[in-house]
């Protein structure tokens, strides 16, 4: 549903081997999840590209891919609220060889 959306601050990114990237989750304030007690979990399809860490940046969770090596990924991140209901965000990953 378009009403209860949440977005990913970047979408897409190249990158080199010797970088790192991050991308954060923001929630709407006319969206259903604003306020209420939600849970976020990120994961990436392809863990052989790039690891994964979960931090807050500016007081937003984010996640930050670090590449081990060259390929592309998509970083999905779930946010679920407690009735179980949830939304996705995908952010996808282009790792260049340096």
């Amino acid at each position: 549903e378009t009403e209860d959306q949440i977005a990913l601050s970047t979408l897409g990114l190249f990158m080199d081997m010797d970088m790192w990237c991050t991308t954060k989750l923001y929630v709407f304030d006319t969206s259903r999840f604003y306020g209420q007690d939600y849970t976020v979990e990120w994961s990436v399809d392809n863990p052989q590209v790039g690891r994964l860490e979960t931090l807050v940046v500016d007081g937003y969770e984010a996640a930050r891919l670090h590449p081990l090596k060259p390929g592309i990924a998509t970083i999905t991140c779930r946010v679920t609220l407690p009735d179980g209901t949830w939304a996705e965000g995908y952010c996808s990953v282009y790792v260049r060889s340096s």
